[in-house]
């Protein structure tokens, strides 16, 4: 995942009555945060880690975070003004190794950043401290800063499971791009037929079976059925959620006359986050079905013609009055931010947010990542998830 990434500051704003902060925005993102006056101007490079990264602890230039006893970057209002990720300086990237991509030396395998570098893969360079960095847009540098995502676990004693391993290859793990990071994917997306589903604020899970080789997954494992829990008298096993979901809707007999496919879903109920959709059992929300000898996802018919077939229940659907299709106000960034806003149905519970994806399943040029994005509820997001 891209937590951290080389970025270039767009605009800086002052915060009313904020003294030491200043407002900023990337070219090409649709995010804002706050950065310490006189860090940063218009043009600076810099590397952005977004919400939900968790920064190494040990790193030096993570030391302010880890003092505070936490490295994890959240949403919060500062003076007022939401900041939604953070920005460090570039130099923090000295030391560390980066590809030649990066550091234009073919010759090498690769190239510790020490001020040296030059132009001659067509990677723009900037100069800061009398040192040269890399200044390739977007460019991630996650696995190079040991940056992680953050994920939120399902509340100890409820059967999650012990890992039977690695997530299958031929199956996407289940993650939507925010709209924030992608925002041309408006554009992309013009006058094409849309659908919105609500965000189910859960467990990622995904049943998949291939010529007969089932794997039952949570966000990046495959499950074992079993799990011992570590106590030193023994307890009986726990029969995980994972598992029980698979039971408790019949995945077996769907996934056997339907081989080659996986059923990708939110589990949500008691134990799992909070239980947001105020449920009074664990249950599932399918927001996908993935062909895995085509390589591709339904189309929405076709996920929904397949839920109805089988009854399983989807996410819920949100509905727009006269809004079919990407166009006219549903092309902005403010649109979509606005429309996550809101409740789960029949809670006081702030929903998590929305998703929007063509019906028609696709790839669209421009756009890295399927037709489709994420938008977060900020209401959400600011408050206090611990």
């Amino acid at each position: 995942m891209r937590e951290a990434t080389i970025q270039q500051i767009d605009t800086i704003s002052p915060i009313p009555k904020a003294d030491f902060l200043e407002l900023a925005t990337f070219k090409g993102l649709g995010w804002t945060f706050v950065v310490k006056k006189g860090d940063f101007k218009p043009g600076d490079p810099c590397v952005y880690f977004c919400i939900d990264s968790e920064l190494p602890p040990e790193a030096p230039w993570a030391k302010f975070l880890a003092d505070k006893g936490s490295t994890r970057i959240k949403s919060m209002r500062l003076r007022g003004a939401l900041s939604q990720g953070l920005a460090l300086e570039i130099d923090i990237l000295l030391g560390y190794t980066l590809p030649t991509e990066l550091t234009g030396e073919p010759e090498d395998e690769n190239m510790e950043i020490t001020g040296i570098g030059d132009d001659e893969m067509g990677v723009e360079f900037t100069t800061m401290m009398g040192m040269q960095f890399p200044t390739q847009w977007g460019y991630d540098v996650t696995g190079i800063l040991g940056v992680t995502h953050y994920d939120r676990p399902i509340t100890p004693g409820t059967g999650g499971g012990d890992p039977k391993g690695g997530f299958p290859g031929h199956t996407p793990k289940t993650d939507e791009t925010m709209l924030q990071n992608i925002p041309s994917v408006l554009q992309e997306m013009a006058g094409q037929e849309i659908y919105v589903a609500v965000k189910c604020d859960g467990t990622s899970t995904t049943f998949a079976q291939m010529d007969g080789e089932l794997d039952i997954c949570g966000r990046n494992w495959s499950m074992k059925e079993w799990s011992r829990e570590d106590d030193p008298d023994g307890k009986p096993p726990i029969h995980n959620l994972y598992w029980k979901m698979y039971r408790k809707y019949e995945i077996e007999s769907i996934l056997n006359a339907n081989d080659g496919i996986a059923i990708q879903a939110e589990m949500v109920g008691p134990g799992i986050q909070g239980n947001k959709l105020g449920l009074d059992e664990v249950e599932i929300r399918v927001f996908d079905i993935w062909d895995i000898a085509k390589g591709q996802y339904f189309d929405f018919d076709n996920l929904v013609a397949f839920c109805q077939k089988y009854k399983l229940p989807m996410v819920p659907l949100v509905s727009f009055q006269d809004l079919q299709k990407m166009e006219g106000n549903a092309l902005t960034v403010d649109f979509w931010l606005n429309a996550a806003k809101g409740l789960y149905e029949g809670t006081k519970n702030r929903r998590e947010g929305i998703v929007v994806r063509t019906c028609k399943a696709q790839y669209l040029n421009g756009v890295q990542n399927r037709a489709s994005f994420k938008a977060l509820n900020n209401d959400f997001l600011l408050k206090d998830e611990d």
